[in-house]
């Protein structure tokens, strides 16, 4: 048996009858190199094996043992009929001197993509992937992750390689993961909803902006309000005051499930508060009203208010808007003879712009005052047209410029010097009223001629 080789024939035949006459008898015994197996592959993926020669047999110099047949992993070996040589096979050749071509085929490889959503455990889909060994996987994640985020997830580690080859291990399929989560988006006062539009635009029939994510869910504001009057005539008196408490708070929405999950009190995406009526926050801290001390208008001719402070609240979410209306009662001063005024000036020589002393509460018996000057206008007595400007215990309104006439305790309509018009001048006095002017007049003459003759 000659190694690597075999011979034409196990052996010679025998010679008998040889004797010392006997020719020389050779005889020549032929050695052929024995032939290999040699794995051949289309598959542009395979590795390659190594040819493995046929192993001389022992006891038979013209014949080769079975050849153990090269495993290669993730492919499977066929003999020249086409038969499958299980890994571990040998092959036994017809022509020991001659090659045999083992074929190879790339095994069949196969997996699965899964997308699981974080936020309650479940798997959301599964994709299966297959190939064959060695082999480029199409299969990409990025269609269905974009699909995943227009409904509300967001990506938390897609496991699938980006270019992911097929291994060649036929006994473990290639399992990857997508891990997703609920996207949580905050809703407050400079980003509110429209409760039951789409959360994404491009998904018109995915989930909704539920109930409490508009502006007036997020945000509230009270008001309070102080108004000052004229107790009298419901008029403003002066600048309105205005106070506000703001509070905001910030809603969590899953917009997978499009639901409120609960609340952030520090403005920012994670909840800290399920009970939304504990979320609120007030604005720059600010949680009450100040105290509002209302403004001295004695100089207008008013009295005090009736109320001198509007107190500090409180105000908490939920409490309604609050209107205070602070009254100011008119001044009245007494023009008399011993505080005569002049018309037109003002009744506050300290504010040039307040109320002006009205025609009428100026010392009687001065000229112009009860005396004739010729004109038919003239307050003389025997003119009953026009009232005498001459009063007895005269009462000045000095918030309204008003004169409250009285002669004798008979109280006549009040001048209104900021229309000039005087309300009793449209009124016909009666005989009685005549004969009181013309007496209150005799008096004031009287009365400064005496004065003059002291």
């Amino acid at each position: 048996v000659v190694p690597g080789s075999v011979a034409d024939k196990a052996q010679t035949a025998a010679v008998t009858d040889l004797n010392a006459d006997s020719a020389d008898v050779n005889e020549t015994v032929t050695y052929t190199k024995v032939g290999s197996l040699v794995p051949s592959s289309s598959d542009g993926n395979f590795p390659g094996a190594p040819t493995v020669v046929y192993p001389n047999d022992p006891s038979d110099a013209t014949k080769v043992t079975p050849a153990g047949v090269p495993t290669v992993p993730g492919y499977t070996a066929h003999d020249p009929e086409g038969h499958v040589l299980t890994p571990g096979s040998s092959y036994q050749p017809n022509d020991p001197t001659k090659d045999t071509t083992i074929t190879y085929t790339a095994d069949k490889q196969k997996g699965s993509v899964s997308y699981v959503d974080d936020t309650t455990g479940k798997t959301l889909k599964t994709d299966s992937i297959s190939g064959t060994t060695g082999s480029k996987s199409s299969y990409s994640t990025s269609g269905n992750i974009a699909d995943y985020k227009k409904q509300g997830y967001e990506l938390v580690t897609d496991g699938y390689p980006a270019d992911l080859t097929f291994d060649n291990d036929d006994t473990t399929d290639q399992n990857f993961t997508v891990h997703l989560k609920h996207q949580l988006t905050p809703v407050n006062p400079t980003d509110p909803q429209t409760p039951g539009a789409p959360i994404n635009p491009d998904e018109p029939d995915g989930p909704k902006w539920p109930e409490g994510t508009d502006k007036s869910s997020v945000t509230q504001t009270v008001i309070r309000t102080v108004n000052y009057l004229d107790k009298q005539t419901g008029k403003v008196v002066a600048k309105q005051v205005t106070e506000q408490v703001t509070y905001n708070r910030t809603a969590i929405v899953d917009k997978v499930t499009g639901q409120i999950i609960g609340y952030s009190t520090t403005g920012g995406d994670t909840v800290d508060q399920t009970d939304g009526d504990k979320a609120w926050t007030a604005v720059d801290n600010k949680s009450d009203w100040d105290s509002v001390t209302s403004p001295d208008l004695s100089s207008k001719g008013y009295l005090a208010p009736d109320l001198a402070t509007v107190a500090q609240q409180t105000v908490t979410p939920g409490d309604k808007d609050v209107t205070v209306n602070v009254y100011y009662d008119h001044d009245v001063v007494p023009v008399n003879p011993t505080n005569p005024q002049t018309p037109g000036t003002p009744i506050n020589p300290d504010d040039p712009d307040s109320p002006k002393w009205p025609a009428g509460p100026n010392q009687p018996g001065k000229p112009g005052n009860g005396t004739d000057t010729g004109n038919s206008s003239s307050n003389q007595p025997g003119n009953p047209s026009q009232p005498s400007n001459v009063t007895n215990n005269g009462v000045i309104n000095t918030s309204t410029n008003t004169e409250s006439k009285v002669n004798n305790g008979a109280v006549n309509s009040p001048e209104l010097p900021q229309t000039g018009e005087n309300n009793s001048q449209s009124q016909t006095m009666s005989f009685i009223g005549i004969l009181l002017a013309m007496f209150g007049s005799l008096l004031g003459f009287l009365g400064i001629k005496k004065r003059r003759n002291d």
